[in-house]
């Protein structure tokens, strides 16, 4: 393959659709070297409001540079009212954890080939495909959570938050950011916490299904994105598929008159993440509640516009094949049953051999001549009179053969652990300590954070160096979020209440006091996984004088559950799989809080306060086995954390199984 500038746009497919005697400015040569199909189409089709700019056939002459080192690019995105950019001290979740602990610079994989010479005199020669490995730049995307912005009034911030209002914008920003940086052979991930988890697998759906258009191309973006949010998966097609989406591409026509400027196809190799990495998605479209609430508030969005509320469209659950990995902490012990949570779904296996199956007759398909036909066939040069059945046929085929032509060499990777825990307790910054109740201060959070971390690092590279004069599994990014936690139960003895003027720290002192004593070992540095878990039911039971509210409020309705691992079914798709295990983490509380119990969760043997186990516990939900998570050898930040603390001569017999 010829080398590409930094700039060059040859790797998007362009198809011209224009009527008899329609001729758009030439903007000048097309970039030299190029590799890209560019298909001219006619059509008297439009309804459009976009009038045309440019010929996306035309590109102005670049400077061929030599190719750039490819990158990674690292979406994260915060969780409700959660930001660490806002100018205020605070708990950063672990979003914020994880961009902060990402080296600048990491370690990339490419293939290869090796010439070998074998045999007397030479005479035999053969290659070999080998991974080479090169340094590369990480660059990292952080946005704050919606309802945390600053310079806004407080009601604003909780409409946002109430209303999921700022999703689509959050969406649009993320997907933005890698527009502007990306080139080809650059790696995409993307993680995010509750709405930011909603964020960040919207980014890598948008992705997965679409790839990433041209920067020129983004003063257009809302269009697209208005008509990729309303595609709904039970249409039948792909997205990419669609009419709507091949009008996007091809451009539009209404009277003779260009009514939408037409766009480039991007590759199928901008399709694919690297990796994704969640906390707990809540609610199918960000918005946890239920499924009549969102209707609601799509019908506000429409035709009610003045109030800013943005429309929700449908969001895919299961798992695109163009997504390589993908690690979904969930929290066992959340109890709102509006913050139901929204786990991946695999393709089931007749569903995965079937899309083989189809692709492989494309794949002897050349694909200049599949994109002459289409162009041809919507020119009306191969017959006068085309029906729309017959352009979607050959689109149908355009996508099938980009598709085949440059095929995944890689099977999605997911793992999805449940974790104890409410919520916050999975994505951390879990402002209710700052307000002055005692919780677990954060011990949960690095459980989690842990895990997720030990996750990626074989893909991304953090900044957890070996320290001269400690062991090699010593973990320097583990030893400093211990030590930050340290840190912040001090702070919080410091600063708690420090910014209320005198009477009203005494008032709100009064009222933290009509809370139930909560253990002192929350404030234990070496605790792991055993402090108190927060959820709404939790906070109001605290106060004494809610409790018989509480009472009658889980009896209600739809407000109170207990979450079920492996019942989370698919809706559109039956047989897929979750890939869900149960952290050890809790199993050291059961054995160590005699009162808790994990709803359905049940495992074989039960665990004794002051009892080794000496083999994994087998796990059941509602009659489901579920696996257990093995804390591996390769696990070193979890290992740090585990030998850190007291869990450590319970916690030695089980992760063994792992080595």
């Amino acid at each position: 393959m010829t080398n590409l500038s930094p700039n060059s746009s040859d790797l998007w497919t362009s198809f011209e659709v224009r009527p008899p005697g329609f001729a758009p400015v030439d903007d000048g040569p097309p970039a030299s070297g190029a590799q890209y199909f560019s298909l001219s189409v006619d059509s008297g089709r439009g309804y459009y409001r976009q009038a045309p700019e440019e010929d996306p056939k035309e590109d102005p002459e670049e400077e061929q540079l030599p190719p750039p080192t490819p990158k990674r690019i690292i979406i994260c995105c915060d969780g409700t009212w959660q930001s660490s950019v806002n100018g205020r001290w605070g708990i950063p979740s672990n979003v914020t954890r994880l961009a902060r602990s990402i080296a600048r610079t990491g370690k990339m994989k490419k293939k290869k080939e090796i010439r070998i010479e074998k045999g007397i005199g030479n005479e035999f020669e053969m290659t070999e495909e080998v991974e080479d490995e090169f340094p590369c730049p990480q660059i990292v995307y952080y946005g704050s959570g919606i309802g945390a912005g600053t310079g806004v009034s407080l009601f604003e911030n909780l409409r946002q938050a109430i209303f999921g209002d700022g999703l689509v914008g959050e969406v649009i920003k993320a997907y933005n950011f890698i527009v502007m940086n990306y080139c080809p052979g650059d790696q995409i991930c993307c993680f995010g916490f509750s709405r930011g988890a909603f964020t960040a697998r919207a980014v890598a759906g948008l992705i997965t299904d679409i790839g990433v258009i041209r920067p020129k191309e983004m003063n257009d973006f809302p269009d697209l994105y208005e008509l990729y949010r309303k595609y709904r998966i039970t249409d039948g097609p792909t997205f990419r598929q669609t009419k709507a989406y091949r009008e996007w591409i091809t451009g539009q026509f209404e009277g003779g008159k260009q009514t939408r400027k037409r766009h480039r196809l991007p590759p199928e190799s901008s399709r694919v993440i690297e990796v994704e990495g969640v906390f707990d998605t809540v609610g199918a479209l960000g918005i946890p509640g239920l499924y009549w609430v969102q209707r609601f508030l799509n019908c506000i969005a429409l035709y009610l516009p003045q109030l800013g509320i943005d429309y929700q469209g449908f969001y895919r659950t299961s798992l695109s094949n163009y997504t390589k990995h993908a690690f979904h902490a969930l929290a066992l012990d959340e109890h709102m049953a509006p913050f139901a949570p929204t786990l991946w779904h695999l393709p089931n296996a007749e569903e995965t051999e079937r899309e083989k199956h189809d692709l492989e007759n494309y794949e002897s398909l050349d694909k200049k001549e599949v994109n002459d036909y289409f162009e041809d066939l919507a020119n009306g040069k191969i017959k006068k009179d085309v029906t729309e059945k017959e352009l979607n046929e050959a689109w149908d085929k355009v996508v099938k053969v980009h598709m085949a032509k440059e095929p995944r060499d890689f099977t999605p990777e997911l793992r999805q652990v449940w974790f104890p825990g409410g919520h916050v307790n999975i994505g951390g910054g879990n402002s209710a300590d700052l307000a002055g109740f005692s919780y677990d201060f954060e011990q949960i959070a690095l459980i989690t954070f842990s895990w997720m971390c030990d996750q990626i690092a074989p893909f991304i590279r953090l900044d957890d160096g070996k320290v001269k004069g400690k062991p090699d599994n010593y973990s320097s990014l583990a030893h400093r979020e211990i030590k930050a936690r340290d840190y912040l139960i001090f702070s919080l003895e410091q600063k708690r209440n420090s910014g209320l003027p005198g009477f009203l720290r005494r008032l709100w002192r009064s009222v933290v006091s009509l809370t139930r004593p909560t253990p002192d070992n929350n404030r234990e540095a070496d605790i792991w996984g055993t402090g108190d878990t927060i959820d709404v039911f939790k906070i109001f039971e605290s106060f004494y004088i809610f409790g018989i509210f509480v009472f009658f409020l889980k009896l209600l309705p739809r407000m109170y559950t207990d979450r079920t691992p492996g019942h989370y079914e698919d809706k559109f798709r039956k047989g897929s799989d979750t890939k869900e295990m149960i952290h050890p983490s809790i199993y050291y509380r059961m054995s160590e809080r005699p009162d808790y119990k994990p709803g359905p969760l049940v495992p074989d043997p039960e665990p004794k306060k002051g009892e080794l186990n000496r083999r994994q516990p087998k796990w059941k939900s509602k009659e489901v086995n579920i696996q257990g998570y093995v804390i591996k050898k390769e696990d070193r930040i979890s290992r740090h954390m585990v030998n850190q603390s007291k869990a450590r001569d319970f916690m030695a017999p089980l992760m063994e199984v792992g080595e």
